[in-house]
């Protein structure tokens, strides 16, 4: 019994003693959280494409507002509810952040973001997919924005970003969510 629990202790010390560790943790534990509850392929692979959809985050350090999960979120939240959606939403944004090493404590309020956008997005349905998914990626950018700004982010990054992002969401939410839901219908 004291051997279980050293080796149990080990493995909680080695996992929240770094944070890209508990980053990756909590990502699996996420993922296994939504297969088990959830089982639908699809949820797994929207989480896999908004995941990788900030790969580019790699070269480009945030500066540019492109991203899926905002989309995938809410798509998800619309057709199975806002449980799954905010599944969806936090686990691909940490996953993502995890893979473009851009992982910090802004991920708090992304993940708070995100179980916003599924919880509103939840109400609504697909016909109003582009004007919920603009509405709710400005809400999105000005609750991160606050916080990046009071953080001592630069104005002028933040600014950049949330105007890319408000405009590339503009094309993805027009353009792209049909593709999007007709996997799920």
């Amino acid at each position: 019994m004291v051997k279980i629990k050293q080796v149990t202790f080990a493995i909680l010390d080695f996992v929240f003693k770094n944070k890209y560790h508990a980053a990756i943790f909590l990502g699996i534990l996420l993922i296994a959280i939504s297969l088990m509850f959830f089982k639908n392929l699809m949820i797994l692979i929207f989480i896999l494409i908004g995941a990788f959809s900030l790969i580019h985050t790699l070269i480009t350090r945030n500066y540019i507002g492109f991203e899926l999960c905002i989309l995938l979120t809410i798509i998800t939240a619309m057709k199975f509810g806002p449980v799954t959606g905010a599944i969806v939403g936090a686990t691909s944004i940490t996953l993502g952040l995890i893979i473009g090493r851009s992982i910090d404590a802004g991920i708090v309020f992304s993940i708070l973001g995100f179980i916003i956008i599924a919880v509103a997005a939840s109400f609504f349905n697909f016909s109003q997919i582009v004007f919920v998914g603009m509405m709710l990626t400005i809400v999105y950018d000005i609750l991160l924005g606050i916080f990046y700004y009071f953080s001592g982010s630069n104005p002028f990054t933040i600014l950049i970003f949330s105007v890319t992002h408000i405009l590339l969401n503009f094309f993805v939410f027009t353009y792209l969510s049909p593709f999007f839901i007709n996997l799920v219908i």
